[in-house]
């Protein structure tokens, strides 16, 4: 494996499919590209919806999307139409079975990705991950660049939006009235694995308690076909009068979400792709997590966010697919998770509702 460190890429291809989480990750390894390479044309591939996070994103030229549902034939006319494209370099930062045989065959010279058992085999260039020692997935996206010869610690996530995204977070203030000094805290129970959802009538007693201690406002959020885990909530609650809004919770894009949490002043939650749009927008979170390990999520030595999770011991050895109890995220006592969530309140003095 020769080194690249002098290769200067013209057309370079960036691959991170799925999740939203996984994206947002990315995008400090982004910059750090953009910064080493302010010439070259930038391409990333992803999946909608995470498409949507490099839309106002200036380090992106251009946006593919992948359709993982996607017939044979559908794949490959994509892979045919990728090659046109003649990228010179490829990144994958995904290297799972799908991200790993898009990148081999883009007919780039060369291709980094993580040093997995049967796919390395794949890449001209590979890290391993036993090499990197930081925990935030954002560092072990950055660990991609190091063939490149590019090593930063800035692992601040980012989100832009555009003016009409702002200009819809602030029509939906004065649409639900939210005061300046209202103290706006987002719930978000939701989560599509039951091993990361807290369960709802414990979201209920901290949102009562929360609502009494400190006339909080509830924005309830959720995605979409999850509004059932927020109408349990509500369901459950004594001051549900003290929630922003009555009916169904309005369809927004990821960018408009974006820009909302800039009108929040606390997100509490699941582990979910919501929690990580709130850190982009910089807005404190205290989130709970079940199997995930929230070291790998949450941005180190961070005074804004907290995380709650419960080990029993089995974590690391955890196989989801016989486990049904999922007491790692059921057993988080809910007056621990109030007292982190008051704790950060009164850390940052948030009760102040400055927004």
């Amino acid at each position: 494996m020769h080194s690249i460190e002098n290769f200067q890429p013209v057309n370079i291809l960036l691959i991170q499919l799925r999740k939203i989480g996984d994206v947002l990750m990315t995008t400090p390894a982004v910059r750090a590209l953009r910064i080493r390479f302010p010439e070259a044309r930038i391409t990333f591939l992803t999946e909608s919806p995470s498409d949507e996070i490099f839309r106002n994103n200036p380090f992106v030229d251009e946006i593919l999307c992948y359709n993982r549902r996607y017939k044979l034939f559908e794949h490959v006319k994509f892979i045919r139409e990728l090659r046109k494209k003649r990228f010179d370099f490829v990144i994958d930062f995904f290297c799972n079975p799908r991200s790993t045989q898009i990148a081999f065959f883009s007919g780039a010279k060369y291709r980094i990705g993580f040093n997995f058992r049967r796919r390395s085999i794949f890449y001209t260039h590979k890290v391993s991950l036993s090499d990197i020692h930081e925990d935030y997935s954002p560092f072990h996206k950055l660990a991609l660049l190091t063939p490149l010869g590019i090593e930063t610690k800035d692992c601040k996530i980012e989100f832009p939006c555009s003016a009409d995204d702002y200009q819809y977070a602030e029509y939906l203030v004065t649409k639900w009235k939210i005061a300046k000094n209202d103290f706006v805290i987002a719930l978000c129970p939701a989560s599509k694995h039951t091993e990361r959802a807290y369960p709802v009538e414990n979201f209920a007693w901290i949102a009562d308690n929360l609502i009494e201690t400190y006339s909080a406002k509830i924005l309830f959020m959720c995605g979409p076909g999850e509004e059932e885990f927020v109408n349990a909530v509500k369901r459950s609650m004594q001051h549900v009068d003290m929630t922003i809004m009555d009916g169904k919770i309005p369809a927004l894009n990821l960018a408009q979400l974006r820009a909302l949490f800039e009108k929040i002043d606390l997100y509490i939650g699941n582990d979910s792709g919501l929690g990580h749009i709130a850190i982009s927008a910089e807005t404190p979170t205290v989130r709970v997590f079940g199997q995930t390990d929230p070291s790998n999520w949450t941005p180190p030595e961070s005074m804004l966010h907290k995380c709650i999770d419960y080990d029993l011991g089995c974590k690391k050895s955890c196989n989801l697919r016989k486990c049904r109890q999922h007491h790692c995220i059921t057993g988080v006592d809910k007056k621990i998770y109030l007292h982190e969530i008051i704790k950060l309140i009164e850390e940052l003095g948030l009760k102040r509702g400055d927004r």
